[in-house]
């Protein structure tokens, strides 16, 4: 509001001297035109105009009811009316620009709380998978040791009802001829006789099948209980004899394990040309004749004269391919098991490597005893 002195008030008054010819709203209005025409001239910010209170407005809005009735026609009016348009509009500028001030704000703060849920959510979901992961590794984990524990899985070759019939398939090593000084002794049942003993400690029942073409041998008791003398061992045979005769047994009576060691007398007779093809042609045919069967293939043990190594390092990844392809046959290292020194001849072992052969098989062999 523009200040008043005495040295401008006119001399000659055409309107009453007293205070009911103040009109407030009509001095804020010509205050702020005055401030809009320095703003406009100068292009520079000027200062804000007066600002009406709660009582200024309620105030003016009983005048203007009152000056809505009357029309004066006036220059001065026309002048106010003119400048409360250009407040409207600088008003409403301004409660535009505040308004798209408090928009711009909160859609500013509703994408930050989107972006902090979605954070969150994130955080939750990662944690969630992480346990899921820890859960799925602590499953596999635990799958992965039962069966480096030896479990033999389901199959299960021997059945529940009846003992389980072993055939042991071989040479003389397999018909049990005990190595001595100088040659070799008696048949005294060989590695046979401590599987069993095993098997009976354990409360496994177990039988020994086979034709024994040079006639049974063994004790005639295993702790307290009867030996079964039976097995397909014959002193000199090679492979291909020892598939036929195999062939043979398991015409004669089906077994549920095969135990086969075959290949010394063809390394000892000059024949190992070809031997590994021909001890995989015989577990191919002892697969075919006994597919329910499992069939225990061994690496040969030891030679005093001559090297089984060559012959040997065929034999794993032979029975390893068969059993890639679904058949039920195994691999035992008996030449890491049975030392050279328990074998006085070179080629048999005694009554104590005997006894170390068969605790080889029954180690091999007991995760699938009934």
């Amino acid at each position: 509001m523009l200040p008043q002195s005495a040295d401008m008030t006119p001399k000659t008054s055409f309107l009453p001297e007293t205070d009911d010819c103040r009109n407030p709203r009509r001095d804020v209005a010509l205050a702020r035109i005055v401030a809009l025409f320095c703003c406009t001239a100068t292009a520079v910010a000027c200062a804000p105009a007066p600002t009406e209170t709660a009582s200024d407005t309620a105030g003016d809005e009983n005048e203007s009811e009152e000056d809505s009735d009357e029309e004066t026609g006036s220059g001065s009016g026309e002048e106010s009316s003119s400048g409360e348009e250009s407040s409207g509009s600088g008003s409403a500028s301004s409660e535009s620009e505040s308004s798209e001030s408090e928009s711009e704000s909160s859609e500013a703060s509703s994408e930050s709380t989107s972006s902090s849920s979605s954070t969150e959510e994130s955080t939750t979901s990662d944690e969630t998978s992480s346990s899921s992961t820890t859960t799925s590794e602590s499953g596999e984990d635990t799958s992965a040791g039962e069966s480096e524990s030896g479990s033999s899985g389901d199959f299960q070759p021997c059945p529940q009802s009846e003992p389980c019939k072993i055939l042991p398939l071989g040479d003389s090593i397999t018909e049990g001829l005990i190595g001595v000084n100088g040659g070799f002794g008696g048949r005294e049942g060989g590695y046979r006789v401590q599987l069993f003993q095993h098997a009976l400690d354990d409360g496994h029942d177990i039988t020994f099948t086979g034709m024994s073409p040079n006639g049974p041998n063994g004790p005639d008791n295993v702790g307290g209980v009867p030996f079964p003398r039976n097995h397909e061992g014959v002193s000199g045979d090679l492979i291909n004899g020892i598939r036929d005769r195999g062939l043979r047994a398991i015409g004669q009576e089906m077994p549920h394990i095969i135990l086969l060691h075959a290949g010394t007398n063809d390394l000892v007779q000059s024949m190992a040309q070809g031997a590994e093809m021909r001890l995989a042609d015989t577990v191919d045919a002892l697969i075919s004749a006994a597919p329910d069967a499992l069939i225990v293939v061994s690496s040969l043990i030891p030679l005093s004269f001559g090297s089984v190594d060559s012959y040997n390092a065929t034999v794993q990844p032979m029975v390893q391919a068969r059993a890639d392809a679904g058949a039920h046959v195994i691999y035992i290292d008996q030449n890491s098991i049975v030392p050279l020194s328990l074998m006085p001849d070179g080629v048999h072992p005694n009554t104590e490597g005997y006894a170390v052969m068969g605790s080889g098989w029954y180690d091999t062999i007991e995760s699938y005893l009934p």
